[in-house]
């Protein structure tokens, strides 16, 4: 990901994060907590795609 990317979900409070002088400190088992969340909604968002896909006859 981006370092801009990065600094707008810090921002947005997505990541949480404390500021050591002039620098942003993450914990890792943050950063893999959001990791994990992201996959979940990865693979619930292509779940109801392929559900979509197989009412509509176009899955075989």
């Amino acid at each position: 990901m981006s370092r801009p990317h990065l600094i707008k979900l810090l921002d947005d409070g997505a990541l949480p994060f404390r500021m050591v002088g002039t620098h942003r400190r993450l914990r890792l088992i943050d950063v893999l907590a959001y990791r994990d969340r992201q996959d979940a909604a990865a693979g619930e968002a292509l779940d109801e795609l392929t559900r979509q896909a197989e009412d509509l006859g176009l899955y075989d």
